[in-house]
């Protein structure tokens, strides 16, 4: 049995690790104890609320992190975590936040055995959606329902 222990499959090499979003995020965080990965794990855990507004803040996610409260709340816990939640009184939209990009960047690239390669841009995935979307709003869809696929 090999007791050697594991080492990672790829590591970036320095530039690039500088020039990650992981690198950008660490910097825009302003924390001078934020200097390296296994700080950013440390300072999450012991900051975890003032961690999870800098994410939505970096990524900027489209939304309200809380409709109800001036400081937003950030995580409810629960015994069982699973059913613990995240900005319980923020809303955002799913597809808002995928379709933000209106240009012809790739979106999708898929690779078939039988149709070969296509390429979606994000304006035609913006245009492809907006036609599910008009199709459900005329067969009476809402935000409050439920839609399943099989």
């Amino acid at each position: 049995m090999n007791k050697e222990p594991y080492s990672p499959l790829w590591e970036p090499t320095p530039s690039s690790a500088l020039d990650s979003h992981m690198a950008r995020f660490m910097k825009a965080l302003e924390q001078p104890t934020v200097q390296t990965y296994s700080d950013l794990y440390d300072w999450s855990l012991k900051n975890r609320d003032a961690f999870w507004l800098a994410v939505w803040d970096y990524c900027k996610v489209l939304g309200e992190k809380d409709s109800l409260h001036e400081t937003p709340h950030v995580f409810s816990p629960d015994p069982i975590f699973r059913n613990a939640r995240w900005f319980p009184h923020g809303t955002l939209n799913f597809a808002e936040n995928l379709l933000w990009k209106h240009d012809d960047s790739e979106a999708i690239v898929f690779y078939g055995e039988q149709q070969g390669v296509q390429r979606w841009s994000f304006r035609t995935l913006r245009e492809h959606t907006l036609r599910i979307r008009t199709f459900f709003r005329q067969q009476g869809v809402s935000s409050s329902s439920t839609v399943a696929a099989v």
